[in-house]
């Protein structure tokens, strides 16, 4: 502080990577500092800065969360930045001014030459830095509304102009002058986002809530817990969300006419249902980002069809934009911040083919697939840093400690033709096709296809199990196998079911586990569960067991 005190006192000397007067640098500090000592420092001409925070022109702030990308394991929780935007710009009322608006975001500056192990070491370890970065609010919404097809949903945050102008002054300090490391756990976007709004509004303590993970929909909540996001969110449903809806809104005659014309120039040009050319634009939007731009010849000439036949129809589409009270309705019912809490408990108690047992579950985090909560109906599951026991008087104890599992399940059978994808890791003791009591490493993941509608799921996967153990030497396996499963959801009730078989050698294991949750409400559920498995259809062992499931 008395380094920043003297600096502040004499404008002539330069600092930073401007090579400007500390009041230029660091202008949020400068205030701060006069704030505490109750004086004022030489305020001498900082035309670069007050440029930039007029062409920012902010008065107001949201916190953005953006919805699961299935696409890609590391962003399938979601993601948040803060937008700055203008209230008399803004209040006009006319669509699309959020647009004009900037957004502000925390990233790690990775290096391109890491291959996916180093990037996930140095992520968990903080061996990248981390800075911020500020763009038009327009790129976001390329990024994440259409190019990754992702629902946003933007809360404004309780915050005076006066703040909003520190925040800025701030951000400013930070993006020229100062380094972070970044955790993917941790310290991540999502945090030094709290960092950054607690720096202006040091009388809300919003970090110390936080657990060990820090997840993008927790500190959301975490925000509105803290009542600085008071208002409903701003819904801007993603492309495909968005195609699917005026999909809906077609009869029969009109889904055929979408159809055909997504293939063929001669039916695009011969379009006549509005709402069908409006879908038709979503579907070309959404193809033409999802191969970046590089559409082929034949399709780019679809497209401009698409665009060329719209603009001379004259009636007007059924669908009326983000507004449109079905969706609105459903979709802000449903965001992961609203939904349960990340961590969950369960105890069961039951019997087995050779006797009874008592079991435990505990998963830091962050949601089961067979949980019936719609606030995830973009994420099939993802669990990590968990423990699984099992005891019985007549067998010896199960236990597994799993580092993360991870599903997503997508329907194929759209018109973007996702696959599904699963991914497990643990340390176990339960491994009846490794024919071993000793503690073994087990990775187990597939790819495949799936169906999806709102209240269904189902899935097959192409299937691949690999284990690790040291036993006379280190030990291993690699068995092929399929695991095929499916949920269906009925009100509180949730039932689900998954197969999984593997052939290593002479051996066939074959693992079923079956779940029927009820759930009584956002933190609790009563569930039974089933489980069969066998090797050789021969050495087999079934149990059946009732208990509840708390989530905190």
């Amino acid at each position: 502080m008395t380094a920043a005190v003297a600096a502040f006192q004499d404008p002539t000397l330069k600092f930073g990577t401007q090579k400007d007067s500390a009041a230029c640098v660091f202008p949020a500090r400068k205030r701060v500092l006069e704030s505490l000592l109750g004086k004022s420092f030489p305020s001498p001409a900082c035309p670069e800065l007050e440029t930039w925070v007029s062409r920012i022109g902010a008065d107001q702030a949201s916190l953005v969360f953006v919805g699961a990308y299935p696409g890609n394991p590391a962003s399938v929780l979601g993601h948040s930045f803060l937008r700055l935007s203008n209230r008399a710009r803004e209040s006009s009322g006319r669509e699309g001014l959020d647009l004009l608006s900037y957004s502000i975001g925390f990233t790690a500056q990775a290096d391109p030459r890491d291959n996916r192990m180093i990037y996930m070491l140095k992520g968990l370890t903080g061996g990248y830095a981390g800075y911020y970065e500020i763009e038009p609010h327009y790129m976001k919404i390329g990024l994440y509304n259409n190019s990754e097809s992702r629902d946003l949903w933007d809360m404004p945050l309780e915050l005076t102009p006066s703040e909003v102008d520190m925040m800025v002054r701030h951000y400013w300090e930070l993006t020229f002058n100062a380094s972070l490391d970044y955790y993917f756990i941790d310290e991540n976007c999502s945090y030094r986002l709290l960092t950054l709004i607690e720096a202006v509004k040091p009388d809300v303590d919003l970090t110390s809530k936080l657990s060990m993970v820090v997840l993008p929909a927790e500190t959301v909540r975490t925000a509105i817990e803290a009542d600085l996001a008071k208002e409903r969110p701003r819904f801007r449903p993603s492309v495909k969300r968005r195609m699917n809806y005026k999909l809906r809104l077609l009869d029969d005659s009109g889904r055929i006419e979408f159809d055909r014309a997504r293939r063929s120039l001669e039916a695009t040009r011969e379009l006549s249902d509005p709402t069908a050319a409006d879908a038709l634009l979503d579907y070309w939007l959404y193809e033409n980002y999802k191969v970046k731009t590089d559409l082929d010849d034949r399709s780019k000439a679809l497209m401009e069809a698409t665009y060329s036949r719209t603009a001379e129809l004259r009636s007007t589409s059924r669908f009326h934009g983000v507004t449109n009270e079905r969706i609105r309705d459903e979709a802000e019912l449903s965001p992961p911040f609203e939904g349960h809490e990340p961590s969950w408990l369960e105890l069961r108690a039951g019997a087995t083919t050779r006797g009874h047992f008592g079991a435990l579950t505990y998963r830091n985090g962050a949601h089961p697939f067979w949980s019936g909560d719609r606030g995830y109906d973009d994420i099939s599951g993802i669990e990590y840093l968990g423990v699984d026991l099992e005891a019985a008087a007549t067998e010896k104890a199960r236990w597994s400690l799993l580092l993360a599992k991870a599903t997503a399940y997508e329907n194929f059978f759209s018109f973007a033709r996702d696959l599904s994808w699963s991914f497990e890791g643990k340390l176990t003791n339960a491994c009846s096709i490794c024919r071993t009591d000793a503690s073994v490493a087990d990775v187990e993941g597939g790819v495949g296809v799936g169906a999806k509608t709102s209240n269904f799921t189902a899935y097959l996967l192409a299937h691949v199990k690999a284990a690790a153990w040291s036993e006379n030497g280190t030990q291993g396996l690699v068995a092929p196998g399929f695991a095929s499963g499916l949920k269906s959801r009925h009100g509180r009730l949730t039932m689900s079911i998954e197969a999984r078989t593997h052939w290593w050698k002479d051996a066939n294991e074959t693992r079923v586990d079956a779940r029927v949750t009820r759930s009584l409400g956002l933190s609790r559920s009563l569930l039974v569960h089933a489980n069969h498995e066998d090797l050789n259809e021969a050495n087999y062992r079934s149990s059946l067991s009732l208990g509840f499931a708390q989530f905190f």
